[in-house]
């Protein structure tokens, strides 16, 4: 696992760029004046449909989730792990195109294959949405311990208030940072003791010691204000 570019469990490459929309404290609760969901809102429910037919694990992470659990937060993207090998994404990807999805590389096999990040464009909204497949290890026990959502009416699996945390405090760019903040103050229930273990057991892992101290440092910082 990488601290990378974005609090994804790994590094992403080749993404174009993006601009950002903002979505509501609450994904369920965000709707445009005309009634319909906002476009991230939207995106997620069409995914969440066509990858629930192909009986695939899955779960979003990143700033969709940041807003799931009730913390407002500027987003350009949607970002969801699939537990998939990259030479089983071509069975995907027509039920994508059939579900609205449409690819925004011209050969996915090959981009796949180099990056493991399938990049998508949602056409009813133009939202994009970035799809990476997720592998044995840390994904594998995150996918396990998601919290079922119910947005719009259907079932999302959200990457799990414990494992959100840390892969914040492991990508650990200032936004990362001031996320886990307000997720500190807003949120109850944080298991702050499974977290102290997860950062523990990645700084030996990984041969840091930055991650367990970063972390008490920004529990801190949430009780201050």
């Amino acid at each position: 696992m990488s601290s990378g570019s974005k609090s994804s469990p790994r590094t992403k490459t080749g993404r174009a760029k993006k601009t950002a929309k903002k979505t509501s404290a609450r994904t369920k609760g965000s709707r445009r004046s005309s009634g319909r969901p906002a476009a991230p809102v939207e995106a997620l429910v069409d995914l969440a449909r066509v990858l629930s037919k192909l009986r695939v694990r899955w779960f979003v992470f990143g700033a969709q989730a940041v807003n799931a659990y009730g913390v407002p937060r500027m987003t350009a993207d949607l970002d969801v792990t699939v537990m998939l090998e990259p030479a089983s994404t071509g069975r995907i990807q027509k039920a994508l195109e059939l579900g609205g999805f449409s690819s925004r590389v011209d050969d996915v096999g090959a981009f796949v294959a180099r990056t493991r990040v399938m990049p998508l464009v949602h056409r009813p909204t133009g939202f994009l949405v970035d799809i990476v497949l997720g592998q044995e290890g840390l994904e594998e026990e995150m996918s396990r311990r998601v919290e079922h959502m119910q947005i719009e009416g259907v079932e999302v699996p959200m990457i799990s208030l414990r494992d959100l945390i840390v892969t914040k405090v492991l990508a650990g760019r200032e936004k990362d940072r001031e996320d886990v903040r307000q997720l500190l103050r807003t949120t109850h229930g944080v298991p702050a003791g499974e977290i102290r273990a997860a950062l523990a057991a990645l700084d030996e892992l990984l041969e840091r010691s930055d991650l367990m101290p970063g972390f008490e440092r920004l529990l801190r910082e949430s009780s201050e204000t």
